[in-house]
């Protein structure tokens, strides 16, 4: 059996975006990778299908899709996605951890593990950016992966809990979370991964049982706005989880601002900013913070309706006009596609209540991920061999 072929997607808009698109919610994160309005040179979209612009089920009824940038170490590299997510018993939701492998037959957990680590090995031949920042050119950091792919790496049996996944502090990166479980010295691809974080799906208005998103009306003496460039410092000095400048400073913001008068009230008004959040780059909501002091009036969820609203508006929605002109997130969103989603460590209550008042939907749970492209490759050959 010859390894799985990995081709190059120079046009994902065009060759690969048609056959993901059908799919929704189940590959949101790389699509609005892949849709994301800053691609960067040194990204690379690869695919197990050839590049095709009609959707094809002969080409696609098992497949992979990689998106990694690695000029973006240390923060997230690379995001996969695998079919072998999508089972029969799901019912089309895109993924259920508690719903096992129970539609996926044998054959089809060896073809997709076989196309995943031809996927890996193909990034380890791909050239390393100039100033690259990883820990490694042989470690690859690899987000939100679905638990089945993680449990496909690993060499896992088809069902594992979340209980099954012990928690460590001791290795830390600019990942969800510095709580991190480290795998045995040459045990897996996988080498370190995350705690398992909660995926909340925030389904577009026009699909069944969704909620259409809100910006509540402020309090009198707040307003919305987005982050300026000279207050990413705050942002940062603020984030558990540590952040590059560089990349917040292409994501799409809100914030929420006070106003105040200097000089006796015939100053000008400076406002200051209170609260914030962001896009990620996978069309997620992210870094969403309020300042102590006006924690407890809901501007967090204000926050995280504000950024909802503004994933169709900008692209020629409600907004519209300038607001159009301006909005810099992702690129060929339709109402009927625009699904958001939120990952939530499962012990964050705030989070998860934020996430739920919102319409939010509890759908799977992903991990951030150290991957060993070296012994991908190693296992490749070997699985292949097996199947001889």
């Amino acid at each position: 059996m010859a390894p799985p072929p990995v081709y190059p997607h120079p046009d994902p808009h065009s060759t690969l975006l048609p056959h993901l698109l059908p799919l929704l919610p189940s590959p949101l994160a790389i699509i609005r990778r892949i849709q994301f309005h800053f691609q960067s040179p040194y990204a690379h979209i690869l695919s197990t299908f050839p590049p095709s612009t009609s959707p094809n089920r002969n080409l696609t009824r098992q497949f992979a899709v990689a998106y990694v940038d690695r000029s973006r170490a240390p923060e997230t590299e690379c995001w996969i996605y695998s079919s072998i997510e999508l089972a029969p018993d799901q019912n089309g939701s895109g993924g259920d951890v508690d719903g096992g492998e129970k539609g996926a037959k044998a054959e089809d957990r060896i073809l997709a593990r076989l196309q995943l680590l031809a996927l890996l090995a193909h990034i380890s031949s791909l050239p390393t950016p100039p100033d690259f920042a990883g820990p490694s050119t042989t470690l690859l950091h690899v987000g939100g992966v679905h638990q089945r792919v993680l449990e496909l790496l690993k060499g896992l049996p088809a069902h594992v809990t979340n209980a099954d996944f012990s928690r460590r502090s001791d290795l830390k990166a600019s990942s969800p979370d510095t709580a991190w479980t480290s795998e045995p010295p040459g045990s897996s691809v996988v080498k370190s991964h995350t705690i398992p974080w909660a995926k909340y799906l925030f389904a577009p208005v026009a699909a069944p049982g969704s909620v259409e998103p809100v910006a509540p009306t402020l309090p009198e003496g707040l307003s919305y706005g987005t982050v300026k460039r000279e207050e990413l410092a705050l942002v940062l000095d603020r984030l558990l989880i540590p952040r590059k400048e560089r990349t917040l400073a292409i994501l799409p913001s809100a914030a929420i601002r006070r106003a105040e008068q200097v000089g006796g009230g015939r100053g000008k008004t400076e406002r200051e900013m209170v609260a914030w959040g962001f896009w990620g780059v996978d069309g997620s909501l992210t870094s969403l913070h309020v300042e102590e002091t006006f924690r407890g009036r809901g501007l967090g969820k204000a926050i995280a309706g504000r950024l909802l609203q503004t994933l169709v508006e900008g692209e020629g929605g409600k907004g519209g006009g300038e607001e159009k002109r301006k909005w810099k997130g992702f690129t060929g969103v339709e109402q009927e596609q625009a699904w958001a989603h939120s990952d939530v460590a499962e012990y964050n209550e705030a989070s998860i209540g934020v996430a739920k008042g919102l319409g939010g939907t509890y759908a799977w749970v992903v991990f951030w991920t150290w991957m060993d492209l070296e012994r991908a490759m190693k296992e490749m050959v070997v699985a292949v061999e097996e199947e001889i």
